[in-house]
């Protein structure tokens, strides 16, 4: 069955006659008739009773009219469907996340992206920076938020930047306002574990001056980090972005390092695949890291 031949059919039976349908068609009505009337002769069945006031559907004509129009509304949605994934409308889209960045600056840059794209279906997954970009570099994600150097990410894109800054408890031995490194790294230490960003950044520090830690704790998140920290069993290395509420509680205390000033960026990193959705929402972080 000749699929333009079928369109024409159920043109010229939604019009009523072969001259209206040629009309919003803008083609001859000869044209029309003569290939309708080939469908007719392939299908071995007559679609159409022809009159001066126009047509009306036979048996079969119906019968036809009826699948040809189902056809026509799925086409038709498949076609909104593809034209929606163009424009990031709909979708689906795989975020993967260091910590910090997930639990401080993703929920701020995804809740506007929610709002003006809701029927995106969004998946997060939070890991150290490590992990994170094995798994966009597996093709297991469309997009990536890390700490880090950034230096062997292919493509990647410095969308904000970081400091690390150390903090102490804010009562006892170890809440002094300024020491020197050496006293930082000599006294009790918490770091975050390796392959994760910040202590990746923390140990390159160290090693351009050819240093090293020897931390008493590696913890695998923030927020225990500083609860060890409150608790008295060390002074620790930190996103800045995370502690803010304690340092302007007093719940903690920043502490001035002599001869240490951390800055890093924060890295967005696409997969290969193509991806309206990731496109849409790569965009914004860009957007809302230049104003940050």
């Amino acid at each position: 069955m000749n699929r333009n031949h079928v369109a024409l059919f159920l043109a010229v039976a939604k019009a009523g006659s072969f001259s209206r349908a040629a009309e919003r068609l803008l083609i001859g009505q000869p044209a029309i008739s003569m290939q309708v009337a080939e469908l007719e002769k392939q299908l071995g069945v007559r679609l159409l009773e022809r009159s001066r006031a126009g047509v009306t559907l036979t048996r079969a004509g119906k019968i036809l009219f009826d699948y040809a129009n189902r056809i026509d509304g799925i086409e038709s949605a498949a076609q909104k469907a593809l034209d929606d994934f163009k424009r990031a409308a709909a979708g689906a889209m795989a975020i993967g996340a260091s910590t910090t960045i997930g639990a401080y600056l993703l929920p701020d840059i995804l809740a506007p992206f929610r709002h003006r794209w809701p029927a995106i279906a969004v998946s997060v997954e939070l890991g150290n920076t490590r992990a994170i970009e094995q798994k966009i570099a597996d093709g297991l994600l469309d997009i990536a938020l890390v700490e880090g150097l950034g230096s062997d990410l292919p493509g990647s894109v410095i969308f904000h930047h970081d400091e690390l800054v150390a903090i102490g408890p804010a009562t006892g031995a170890l809440a002094r306002k300024t020491i020197s490194i050496a006293e930082l790294l000599n006294g009790p230490l918490i770091l975050r574990e390796p392959g994760s960003g910040t202590r990746a950044v923390f140990d390159d520090f160290l090693a351009t001056r050819g240093l090293k830690a020897t931390p008493a704790f590696e913890l695998t998140n923030a927020h225990a980090i500083k609860e060890f920290v409150q608790h008295g069993f060390g002074r620790a290395i930190i996103s800045a972005l995370v502690c803010k509420d304690e340092l302007a509680s007093g719940a903690l205390i920043q502490i001035k390092v002599t001869d240490m000033a951390i800055n890093r960026p924060l890295h967005l990193v696409r997969s290969g695949g193509e991806n309206p959705a990731a496109d849409a929402f790569a965009s914004l972080v860009l957007r809302k890291g230049r104003k940050g």
